[in-house]
């Protein structure tokens, strides 16, 4: 099975999970300006918080991070997440920013369609990916849908000011 076709599958059965409050809190049109907006810092975002699934729902969440990044990358990715009890704790607990379940999943457009996508943001994390199918005439007059997955995952360094970051623009 291809990246896009797995990944496809993934978020459908993420989906089917979700009872209808949280399937709107994490739909939106594929077109939306949202899609196109990243940061990395603790921040509310647009989406489904994950704070708002059960066990086997954010299980479906963390199996479809492990369909599109590698196993390093989800490895980092699980990690960092984690790593925010850590620095509440290094905080004095100082207020109630900083949770490993404060990481928000936004779905756009319908999975499965020639153009959709996906985000999953939280502290120093931020994932996106584009799918996009094109059909084109094969040779014989066969139709076959060609499928490219775009990724840009950025997954930043916990130490600020680090000066290999790329430029970032992003909505608050």
């Amino acid at each position: 099975m291809q990246l896009s076709e797995s990944l496809t599958t993934a978020t459908v059965s993420l989906l089917d999970a979700l009872d209808e409050k949280q399937t709107d809190h994490a739909l939106f049109p594929f077109d939306e300006t949202e899609r196109r907006s990243w940061y990395y810092w603790p921040a509310e975002r647009r989406g489904m918080a994950l704070w708002e699934l059960d066990r086997s729902q954010t299980k479906a969440v963390h199996r479809l991070l492990a369909t599109v990044l590698p196993v390093p990358a989800f490895a980092r990715t699980v990690t960092i997440m984690g790593l925010d009890e850590v620095l509440d704790r290094l905080e004095h607990h100082a207020g109630d920013r900083r949770h490993r379940d404060d990481y928000w999943l936004s779905i756009f457009g319908e999975p499965g369609d020639e153009s959709w996508g996906l985000r999953f943001e939280g502290h120093h994390v931020s994932v996106h990916v584009t799918v996009r199918v094109r059909r084109m005439i094969r040779p014989g007059n066969s139709r076959s849908a060609i499928m490219t997955v775009r990724m840009c995952t950025w997954l930043r360094r916990t130490r600020a000011g680090n000066s290999s970051s790329p430029t970032m623009r992003g909505s608050t």
